[in-house]
């Protein structure tokens, strides 16, 4: 670990890059920790392999958010803003547009109740 990146063995010639502005609490991690990570780059300009933690986090989110699609369940959200034709809501942490039409089994017509 050195002051802006945590360097990461993931079996391949030469040990990855993460920014540690990646880790909410860089600090906390230990030597050997096993972490997920996603390979952004293979070989940068500076020839490192370059990961990303932000990113495997997003995908195992995103994983997550199938699979309540694909078994229809039905997630409760919260409400960030109103825009134009409906809602922008936190759905697992990622932010996603609520159609005016899904709000409600009958038609909504002021957003604003």
């Amino acid at each position: 670990m050195t002051k802006d990146s945590i360097f990461v063995d993931i079996g391949f010639k030469s040990l990855g890059v993460v920014p540690r502005a990646e880790f909410i609490s860089a600090n906390v991690l230990e030597l050997g920790e096993e972490i997920d990570v996603f390979v952004e780059t293979i070989e940068d300009a500076t020839g490192k392999l370059v990961l990303s933690r932000r990113r495997a986090d997003f995908m195992k989110t995103w994983d997550d958010i199938m699979n309540l699609f694909n078994t229809q369940q039905i997630v409760p959200v919260r409400i960030l803003r109103r825009i134009k034709g409906g809602m922008v809501v936190d759905l697992l942490g990622i932010e996603a547009f609520l159609p005016g039409s899904q709000i409600d089994v009958r038609p909504v017509r002021d957003f604003d109740d």
